[in-house]
């Protein structure tokens, strides 16, 4: 099956003078479920503006965290302890998202980890945005924690490039812990 692919235009309706911008972006994702070895999913976003923007509300923003719970769910599609609005852009941008989830094919051949149903999970986000060096996230961390039909939890442990380069607010971390409820049963 084919990848889900999306193209977005975006103009302001104002006037000559004021907020005007127009954006064009697209997004490809798939999820491919690979029997024994799990599910991997991708998500590409990308694009550019053919009119900058002069406000920061018409800005590109991406799905950043700061409060280390989020819905695995959506870990495919989002950044897990990048700092909220720190790269946003007015200019040409690409973000890359991967996501594995083993589904037991290696924690399940360890005889405590297979009676307790865990999964190993992990992942990496990438982000360029403009002139600014890229943004990486790595994380690793178990998934389908919980009893019996309530297997709602995962913890991640994430690690990312921040450092000065990069000119993020100096609440971003390099490291971080993500407690991940699944809010949606």
């Amino acid at each position: 099956k084919w990848p889900t692919i999306w193209l977005h235009y975006k103009q302001s309706l104002g006037d000559s003078n004021n907020a005007q911008f127009s954006l064009l972006h697209a997004t490809i994702n798939k999820r491919y479920t690979l029997g024994l070895f799990g599910d991997l999913s991708f998500h590409v976003h990308g694009g550019y503006f053919l009119e900058e923007p002069d406000y920061f509300i018409d800005y590109m923003h991406f799905y950043g965290n700061q409060t280390h719970v989020a819905n695995p769910r959506t870990y495919w599609n989002r950044f897990l302890i990048m700092p909220y609005y720190a790269l946003s852009t007015s200019q040409e941008f690409v973000e890359l998202h991967l996501q594995h989830n083993f589904k037991g094919s290696l924690l399940g051949k360890l005889p405590l980890f297979k009676q307790l149903g865990w999964h190993l999970a992990g992942g990496f986000k990438y982000l360029k945005t403009g002139d600014n060096e890229p943004y990486q996230e790595f994380h690793v961390g178990i998934d389908n924690i919980g009893w019996k039909l309530f297997r709602m939890f995962s913890v991640d442990a994430v690690w990312n490039n921040y450092d000065t380069q990069l000119d993020l607010p100096s609440e971003g971390n390099r490291f971080g812990l993500v407690v991940g409820v699944k809010f949606d049963m």
